[in-house]
């Protein structure tokens, strides 16, 4: 399903899971890397510890050996005895280091090394222990004794303080070792962390930015094409681009569009025909005036012809009279015409109500 397809709630879900996601994963990308410093800062703890321990083994060593010479020199019982003692606690604390740093030591190389200082250690301490018998004996030979000490116990000293420097330095550069394990931990944590940092917030400002235009771009559009209905225009083309809610109500204000098309293709319909119609009875009742005037035209003259008529008959009607009174006083002979002469006058009168009567009509249609 296309990501502007899915409802607006679907897509909301989803873009805050994939956030709470990248989230998620970089506090588990982090405690990762933070185990891995902690296992390193582990390492270098356990180097420090062992550098100490060796580090205080080489300086009991020296101490020792200082010990050792003091009781070679020594010439009172008392400060020989004193000496010896101290030789032996701090011989007791050298055993106790070396104890408890054997089994610190885990590399094959530290391993050999620590075999190697305590066989030195051994021969060193017979050697020494050889010494001082020679010197508490009465028969010694001074010669031999001195040549016993710089041929044998001294350079056997000497090899077990190099063994034991060995040791330190090899130490010493284990702690160097773990201490670059950290910062190089630390760094690359820093590092891939800011990378995913940088990475979650690219995705989540993008995942923002695809949300928003999803919805604001078709809200927009619904607006502009709402604007543009109510301004009167159908004639812009509303395309539905999305099955979400914003599409939905694109698809409505679609559907609003093609029905008000369609009611005003039928107004403009029908005022076309209302016009056409209406053209028709202009042109009739044009053609009625020119009509009307021509009857109108025709009854004045016919009311014109009636009045003449109406001018003769009255005529007439005068002349009968006076017929009529020239014929009462002739003679009986023309007694007979007198007889017509009034039936005549008789007709001559209804002519002339007859007459009025359309004169009456003639002006009522004038007026």
């Amino acid at each position: 399903m296309h990501f502007k397809n899915m409802k607006i709630g679907v897509r909301l879900g989803v873009a805050f899971a994939a956030v709470l996601t990248l989230t998620v994963l970089l506090a588990l990308i982090g405690i990762t890397r933070l185990q891995d410093v902690n296992s390193a800062t582990e390492r270098m703890d356990s180097a420090i510890r062992k550098v100490r321990l060796s580090e205080k083994w080489y300086a009991g060593n020296i101490a020792n050996d200082a010990l050792g010479e003091a009781r070679l020199r020594a010439t009172d019982p008392a400060d020989d005895a004193q000496l010896l003692a101290r030789m032996k606690q701090r011989s007791a604390e050298i055993t106790k280091i070396q104890d408890e740093l054997k089994p610190l030591v885990s590399s094959e190389k530290g391993k050999q090394l620590m075999g190697a200082t305590a066989e030195k250690r051994q021969v060193y301490i017979d050697a020494r222990n050889q010494v001082f018998a020679m010197r508490d004996d009465p028969a010694k030979d001074p010669a031999a004794f001195k040549a016993f000490i710089e041929g044998k116990m001294r350079p056997a000293m000497t090899a077990y303080d190099d063994s034991v420097a060995e040791v330190v330095a090899w130490q010493e550069r284990l702690f160097n070792e773990a201490k670059g394990d950290v910062d190089a931990a630390t760094a690359s944590g820093e590092r891939f962390l800011m990378i995913c940092g940088a990475a979650a917030l690219a995705i989540g400002a993008l995942l923002a930015w695809l949300l928003t235009r999803s919805i604001t771009v078709p809200l927009r559009d619904a607006v502009a094409v709402a604007r543009t209905v109510a301004a009167g225009d159908l004639s812009r083309t509303v395309t539905v681009s999305s099955k979400d809610e914003t599409g939905e109500l694109m698809a409505a204000l679609k559907e609003m569009s093609d029905r008000l098309n369609q009611i005003v293709g039928r107004v403009r319909t029908g005022a076309d025909a209302i016009a056409a119609a209406s053209t028709e009875v202009a042109s009739g009742n044009q053609d009625l005036s020119g009509r009307t005037e021509e009857q109108a035209s025709s009854l004045e003259e016919t009311a014109a012809s009636i009045e003449e008529l109406t001018t003769t008959v009255q005529q007439n009607a005068e002349n009968a009279r006076h017929g009529n009174q020239l014929a009462a006083s002739a003679s009986d002979v023309a007694s007979r015409g007198g007889a017509v002469v009034s039936q005549v006058v008789d007709t001559m009168e209804a002519i002339h109500a007859s007459a009025s009567k359309i004169v009456d009509i003639i002006g009522v249609i004038d007026g």
